[in-house]
């Protein structure tokens, strides 16, 4: 459907991206193709999954990609690659899958005015189409920055989840806060009021998904073809059952609940999009953040996948660069059907901050 939308508006293909297996994780590596550098620090990941679509356009191959993202796999590469990355409201984008309400298509460009262009493409309802929006904005696309004199917005370090940030990634994301007071916005730290969901977007929906996509598929008779933790996640999947999977549907209720409640007294929620900046292909997640390791883990060093959760819109703009130089992203989401909010709050960040300007020097 995207990129019949795509074709339609005009758009030029340039062809397919890297990905790791599946899109499971947030870097890009596969058996096929090997593993895809950073623009910015070769040697270093491109985030993922659509870690090709951001190296693709951080690189200047493309001016705008397409990715899809259902725990941050628009957000993370486009934050490690220092661009743009949106995951819209879910139904602003029509797709076909009537089961999965968490995975998106999102665009990544250098410029939210491209993003938002894109988005303007992609959009739109569709017969057949599950979830579709009967009803959108006529067009994202405003060449007016928006005036965020009086925006209420909570910016939260970590989102509430207990998580440990870099603390050069907080250095860049307290220099976007300082630009929304600069703008004239009302600025608190604030988050909602809820446990940490992360065990809930693991049994309630990753290990689920990944062991329905995983069953039809022998990864015993050549095991080595496959990613091994794939195979331990089609393994977790088979020996759950129905009992931690409704735990996780009411964890994620509780969810909806306080962030709704939350949202009665903001008009965006902003925090940094990743715990970490780049870090060397060779690892799977950040070895060590703020003494505590999560070289294993899918989600601990992420803050995009609540809003996947959620199915509300967050976008990523970039915040910056580590003293090594690794791009930094700044997240902002908002209630649910408000993309064009985030859009304009990214705007005018993106012109007090214009960290879009810079490009990489593939050294």
């Amino acid at each position: 459907i995207v990129v019949r939308k795509l074709k339609d508006a005009g758009g030029l293909f340039a062809g397919k991206t890297n990905t790791p297996e599946m899109g499971y994780y947030g870097g890009t590596d596969n058996h096929l193709f090997g593993p895809t550098h950073n623009p910015w620090k070769h040697g270093y990941t491109a985030g993922g999954s659509s870690g090709g679509s951001a190296a693709a356009v951080a690189a200047g191959m493309v001016p705008l990609a397409e990715g899809s993202d259902g725990a941050g796999s628009v957000r993370i590469p486009a934050a490690m690659c220092g661009v743009v990355g949106l995951k819209p409201t879910t139904g602003v984008i029509p797709a076909p899958f009537a089961f999965i309400d968490w995975a998106y298509n999102g665009p990544l460009t250098r410029t939210v005015q491209d993003n938002a262009l894109m988005l303007d493409a992609m959009s739109g309802h569709e017969l057949g189409a599950t979830p579709s929006a009967r009803r959108i904005e006529e067009t994202f696309v405003d060449d007016n920055v928006q005036d965020l004199r009086g925006l209420r917005v909570a910016w939260s370090p970590d989102l509430g989840l207990g998580q440990h940030v870099d603390p050069e990634v907080l250095q860049m994301a307290y220099g976007m806060v300082e630009a929304l007071r600069e703008l004239g916005a009302d600025v608190a730290e604030a988050s909602p009021a809820w446990e940490n969901p992360s065990k809930a977007m693991w049994h309630g929906i990753w290990v689920p998904a990944y062991g329905g996509m995983l069953s039809g598929i022998d990864m015993e008779s050549d095991p080595g073809s496959y990613d091994e933790r794939l195979r331990k996640i089609k393994a977790e999947a088979q020996a759950e059952n129905l009992a931690q999977w409704g735990v996780s549907l009411l964890a994620r209720g509780g969810m909806f609940a306080a962030w709704h409640e939350f949202m009665n007294d903001y008009d965006v929620l902003v925090s940094p999009t990743l715990a970490s900046a780049p870090f060397p292909l060779s690892q799977f997640a950040p070895e060590w953040l703020e003494g505590k390791s999560v070289r294993e883990e899918v989600l601990d060093w992420l803050l995009t996948y609540p809003f996947n959760m959620l199915n509300n819109p967050a976008i990523t703009i970039p915040a910056g660069f580590t003293k090594d130089g690794g791009p930094v992203g700044f997240q902002i989401s908002a209630r649910h059907w408000e993309d064009a909010r985030v859009l304009g709050v990214a705007s005018a960040l993106e012109a007090a901050r214009p960290w879009a300007e810079e490009r990489p020097t593939f050294q």
